[in-house]
Parts: structure tokens; C-alpha cells; sequence
């Protein structure tokens, strides 16, 4: 990401990534998962705190329904990296305020359990 991308533009690219997690050949996942995961390693720090929600709900829900185990193992390194880096001590107030928002959410969704289980499976993985 060495190029500079307007606000839009990079909106945009990850959506599109985000659009395409549900690619119906499983090699086709894998390699994006591996290209997410990536882009997660490689924003600046301030973008994926503001980008953290956008990435985080689109890799859980594929983590929960992906049924290929090659695919599981790259959502679960995606989903590493970007709570590895989002959730890191470092970063200001973007950073605790992205931390923050992912607690919510596992929060959210344990409370949901009784209701729906699969939220509760979810937050298991999140939570490690």
C-alpha cells in the first residue's frame, strides 16, 4: 500500500475484497483470504483502526459458514492479524476505540447465545 489512495478508493477496494469472501470455488477464497490478510498487515495503523468493523464482520461470518478447511485456516490467520494489530496496546485513541468496539461486539454476541448459538460459536473463535 505504498500508493496513496483517497478515501474512496480505498472504501471501495475493500469492499469489493469484502463483496468477494463468499467466491464460490475454494481456492479462489483461499488466495483473497491470503491477499485480506495482507492488506490487514500492510494498512497504516490509523486506516485499519477506522476500517477495523468493515473487515472484522464480513471474515467472521465466513469464518462461521466456510465449510472448506483450507479456507477456515486463512479466515482464522486473517482474523488474527487484523485483531493482533487492531487490538494491540499501542495506537491512541483510534486504537482504543477500535479495541473497544470488538469487545462490544463479543460482548453482543455472548449475550445472544441462548438465541442464537452461532454468535456465541463466533465469539469463541474471536475470543480464542
Amino acid at each position: 500500500l505504498n500508493y496513496p489512495l483517497g478515501p474512496k478508493r480505498l472504501q471501495q477496494n475493500l469492499d469489493f475484497l469484502v463483496s468477494n469472501l463468499g467466491y464460490e470455488v475454494p481456492s479462489g477464497r483461499a488466495s483473497l483470504l491470503a491477499l485480506v490478510r495482507q492488506v490487514v498487515l500492510k494498512l497504516p495503523p490509523p486506516l485499519l483502526h477506522e476500517q477495523a468493523d468493515r473487515l472484522l464482520l464480513p471474515l467472521v461470518a465466513r469464518l462461521v459458514n466456510e465449510t472448506d478447511r483450507s479456507c477456515v485456516a486463512a479466515v482464522g490467520e486473517a482474523v488474527r492479524a487484523l485483531l493482533g494489530r487492531v487490538c494491540a496496546q499501542s495506537g491512541g485513541a483510534k486504537a482504543a476505540g477500535a479495541r473497544e468496539r470488538v469487545l462490544k461486539l463479543l460482548r453482543a454476541w455472548f449475550a445472544a447465545a441462548p438465541q442464537q448459538p452461532a454468535l456465541a460459536r463466533a465469539a469463541a473463535q474471536l475470543a480464542g
